[in-house]
């Protein structure tokens, strides 16, 4: 149901509709993962509210690296 309600708005030019389009197709919630139109979805909200690109987690065996350099 989150699926269907956040494509209705990613479709009426929400960005946060967009944003969580991205996430629910990668992720496979309410749809096949899909990481095209996450791709797709993502560039687009991002651009409609602002925002820089996706920043991408450095990650040691599955954890998030907090390691500082």
């Amino acid at each position: 149901m989150a699926f269907y309600w956040a494509l209705k708005g990613a479709k009426m030019d929400h960005g946060k509709c967009m944003l969580l389009l991205e996430r629910f197709y990668e992720s496979g919630v309410g749809c096949e993962v899909d990481k095209e139109r996450a791709k797709y979805w993502g560039k687009l909200g991002r651009k409609k509210l602002g925002l820089k690109k996706k920043k991408m987690s450095k990650k040691k065996n599955g954890k998030k690296d907090k390691s500082k350099k």
